[in-house]
C-alpha cells in the first residue's frame, strides 16, 4: 500500500508523520513506529539535501549567466514579461546571417526573450531559428567565444523545460555540446603551449625586457580567454545536466566519455565550474555504468578531493562532495582505495563530518571495511562522535551505527567510555529504548534482562534477545538467570499466538526461539521448561510456521535439547504429539530438518518403548520409499 506524505521538508515533524503512517496502515505494527520514524528522518535529510543541492546548482547557473552578460545585457523584469512577435523572430534570424557583432546581439536578445515561458515554445518550434542557431554555434564557435556563449545560453534555457528535451535531442544538441567541449579542451592546450613558449623566451636572457613584457601580455590574454572559456564550458555542462534527466540519456553520455571530461574540468580553478562538475558526477554516480568508470579512475578522483573541498562553498557545496563519495563508497573497490588514500587518513573537521549526513555515510561505510577500526581518522573522531550521540535527544541512525562499529574495537571502546561513562550509556539506552544503542552494551546482562521484562517495542526486544544470542559464555549460569527473572513467562507470551490468531514479528519470534534453544542445555533449565507452557507453545508455533524453514529448524533444535533431559522429555510426550510431527518432517525437503528430526526421534525411541516401535515402523517406511 502506498501512503502519501504531503511534505517532508526541514520543518516536517517526523515523529507525528510516523505516528500517522502507522495509524493509517494496518500492515505496520505499532511496535515498529520508532523504525518508521528513523526511516522518515533519513528521507527528510535526503530531501533537505536535495533542496540545498538544487539551490547550489541554481547559484552556479546564475554565476555563469552573470559572467556571460555584458553591460545592458543583464536580464530584467521587462525581459521576462516581453512577448515575442513573428517580425522579431525573423529579425533575429536575419542577424544570425550577418557579421559576428550582429550575431552576438541577436543571440543575447533571444536569450532575454526566452526568459518568458510564453516565448519558449514559439522559439523552439521555429525550425529556421533553431537550425540557424545550431549552424552558427557549430561553425563560428572557434571564431568567437562570446558568440558561442550567447547561443549556448539560449539552448540552456530551452533545456530547463523537460517537455523540450525530445526536440533538443532530435536536433543533436547534446552531441554538439560534446564536440564543443572537446574543441575547447584542445584550444586550452594550445593556449598553454603559447604561454609556455613566451615564458621560455622571457627566461632566455637576450632582450629580456621586451620578452618579459610579451610574456606578461600573453599571460593576461590567456587568463582573460580562460575566464571566458570556463564560463562557456560551465553553461555547456549545465545544458547537458538538464538533458540528462532521462536515465537513457545519462547512459549515452557515459558512453561518450563525459566522466573523463568532468574529471579534467574539475582541475580548473573556477569554483562554479568545479562545483558543476561535482554535481554532475554525483548525479551520474548512481548508475552502475558511470560508477564503474569513476571507480576505474579512483586515484585521479581521490587525488583532487582536497582541492575540491577547499573550493567548495560551505554547507551545500561540501555536502555535494561528501554525497559523491558516499555513492562511490558503496563499491568495495573504491571503498578500499578511499580508505587507503592519503586524504582519508587526514581527518577533516570533526564537527563538519558529524553534521553532514553523506559524511557520516562515508565514515560508516569505512567502518565496515576490514581493519577499518585501526584507521587514523577514527582515532580523532570517536570522542566527538560519542559526545554528539550522547548529547542528541534523537541521534541519527548512521551516527549510532558508526559508534556501534567502532565500539567493537577495544581501543575505541575505552575512548567512548572515557568520554561518557558506561552507566550513563546504559541509562540513555534504557530511557530512549533505542535498539541500536543496546549493541554497545553486551556485557551488562542483568540490566538488559530488565529491559526485556519492561514494556518495550518489538524491535527493541528483538535486538536485546539478538545480543544475548551472540554471547559466547560457556560458563554462564543460565539457570540462575531464569530463576531470578521470569524470562520463560515473557518469552512464552512472545511465541504464543495473539487472541486474534495473529503471530508477532517474525524476527522477534526467531530471536526468542534461538534464545530458548541456547539456554535449554542444562538439566535444571529443562526442569523449569517442564514446569512452564513454553514446550507446548513451541510445538504449536512449529505447526503455525510450517513454511518457514529457518524458524522450524531453530524450534527443532530447542526441542531436541529438551528431549535430552527426562523432565522436559516426559512433558513433551505427555502433552504434545511431538513424535508424530517429527515423523512427518522426516519427509521434509530440507536436509538439516530431516537430520535433527531423526536424531530427536532416536532419543525418544531410546527412552520410551511405546513410541520406539512406531518410530522404527516410520523409519522403515521412509527407507522403503527411497528404494522402491
Amino acid at each position: 500500500r502506498v501512503i502519501r506524505i504531503k511534505s517532508l521538508s526541514k520543518t516536517t515533524p517526523v515523529a507525528a508523520a510516523a505516528q500517522d503512517i502507522v495509524a493509517r496502515c494496518r500492515w505496520i505494527p505499532a511496535s515498529q513506529q520508532d523504525e518508521v520514524r528513523s526511516l522518515l528522518a533519513i528521507l527528510q535529510s535526503k530531501a533537505v539535501a536535495a533542496e540545498a543541492e538544487y539551490a547550489l546548482l541554481q547559484q552556479q547557473r546564475q554565476a555563469f549567466r552573470m559572467a556571460a552578460a555584458a553591460g545592458d545585457d543583464v536580464v530584467t523584469e521587462a525581459d521576462r514579461s516581453a512577448l515575442l512577435t513573428p517580425a522579431l523572430v525573423e529579425q533575429c534570424i536575419e542577424k544570425l546571417y550577418e557579421e559576428t557583432p550582429d550575431k552576438v546581439a541577436a543571440s543575447r536578445r533571444l536569450f532575454r526573450l526566452a526568459q518568458n515561458v510564453m516565448n519558449v515554445e514559439i522559439l523552439i518550434q521555429n525550425e529556421g531559428l533553431v537550425s540557424a542557431l545550431i549552424r552558427v554555434l557549430r561553425e563560428d564557435s572557434r571564431k568567437s567565444l562570446e558568440l558561442a556563449t550567447a547561443i549556448a545560453l539560449v539552448f540552456d534555457v530551452f533545456a530547463e523545460h523537460a517537455a523540450l528535451h525530445a526536440t533538443l535531442t532530435q536536433s543533436k544538441i547534446g552531441d554538439l555540446c560534446f564536440k564543443l567541449i572537446d574543441q575547447e579542451l584542445g584550444r586550452h592546450d594550445v593556449w598553454k603551449d603559447d604561454v609556455a613558449r613566451a615564458a621560455q623566451l622571457a627566461e632566455s636572457g637576450e632582450g629580456s625586457a621586451g620578452r618579459q613584457r610579451a610574456y606578461e601580455q600573453e599571460l593576461r590574454k590567456f587568463e582573460g580567454m580562460l575566464k571566458k572559456q570556463e564560463t562557456f564550458l560551465g553553461i555547456l555542462l549545465h545544458l547537458l545536466m538538464n538533458l540528462a534527466a532521462s536515465p537513457a540519456i545519462e547512459v549515452k553520455m557515459v558512453k561518450r566519455d563525459i566522466i573523463p571530461y568532468l574529471l579534467h574540468l574539475a582541475t580548473r580553478k573556477t569554483p562554479a565550474l568545479v562545483m558543476m562538475c561535482v554535481l554532475f558526477l554525483k548525479k551520474l554516480s548512481i548508475f552502475v555504468e558511470a560508477k564503474d568508470v569513476m571507480v576505474a579512475r579512483a586515484p585521479e578522483l581521490l587525488g583532487m578531493i582536497q582541492r575540491i573541498m577547499d573550493l567548495a562553498p560551505e554547507g551545500a557545496g561540501r555536502h555535494a562532495v561528501w554525497g559523491l563519495l558516499a555513492n562511490l563508497c558503496l563499491d568495495p573497490v573504491f571503498l578500499t582505495a578511499f580508505s587507503e588514500s592519503k586524504w582519508a587518513s587526514t581527518p577533516a573537521d570533526a564537527a563538519e563530518q558529524l553534521a553532514s549526513h553523506p559524511a557520516l555515510l562515508v565514515l560508516y561505510r569505512m567502518s565496515t571495511h576490514p581493519k577499518a577500526c585501526q584507521h587514523p581518522v577514527f582515532k580523532e573522531l570517536v570522542a566527538p562522535l560519542a559526545r554528539a550521540v550522547w548529547t542528541s535527544e534523537s541521534p541519527s541512525l548512521f551516527s549510532l551505527a558508526l559508534l556501534v562499529n567502532l565500539a567493537s574495537d577495544l581501543r575505541h571502546r575505552d575512548a567512548i567510555v572515557a568520554e561518557v561513562p558506561l552507566k550513563a550509556w546504559m541509562k540513555k539506552a534504557t530511557t530512549l529504548k533505542d535498539a541500536d544503542m543496546f549493541k554497545m552494551l553486551l556485557e551488562h546482562v542483568d540490566k538488559l534482562v530488565r529491559v526485556i521484562l519492561k514494556p518495550v517495542s518489538a524491535r527493541v526486544l528483538s535486538e536485546v534477545l539478538s545480543l544475548f544470542n551472540q554471547l559466547t559464555l560457556p560458563d554462564f549460569d543460565y539457570l540462575r538467570l531464569l530463576k531470578m527473572y521470569p524470562l520463560l513467562d515473557v518469552l512464552g507470551q512472545v511465541i504464543a499466538a495473539s487472541p486474534e490468531g495473529l503471530d508477532p514479528d517474525d524476527d522477534l519470534v526467531l530471536n526468542a526461539v534461538i534464545f530458548l534453544g541456547m539456554v535449554a542445555g542444562d538439566a535444571g533449565v529443562a526442569a523449569l521448561f517442564a514446569a512452564s507452557p513454553v514446550p507446548t507453545e513451541l510445538v504449536a508455533l512449529m505447526l503455525r510456521k510450517e513454511g518457514d524453514d529457518e524458524i522450524i529448524l531453530q524450534i527443532l533444535y530447542c526441542l531436541y535439547r529438551l528431549a535430552c533431559f527426562a523432565p522436559s522429555r516426559a512433558m513433551l510426550l505427555a502433552e504434545t504429539e511431538l513424535p508424530m510431527y517429527l515423523m512427518d518432517l522426516l519427509f521434509d525437503r530440507c536436509a538439516p530438518i530431516r537430520a535433527i528430526c531423526g536424531t530427536t526421534l532416536d532419543i525418544i525411541a531410546e527412552h520410551d518403548e511405546a513410541w520406539a516401535a512406531r518410530i522404527r515402523q516410520q523409519v522403515f517406511s521412509l527407507h522403503n520409499a527411497d528404494w522402491l
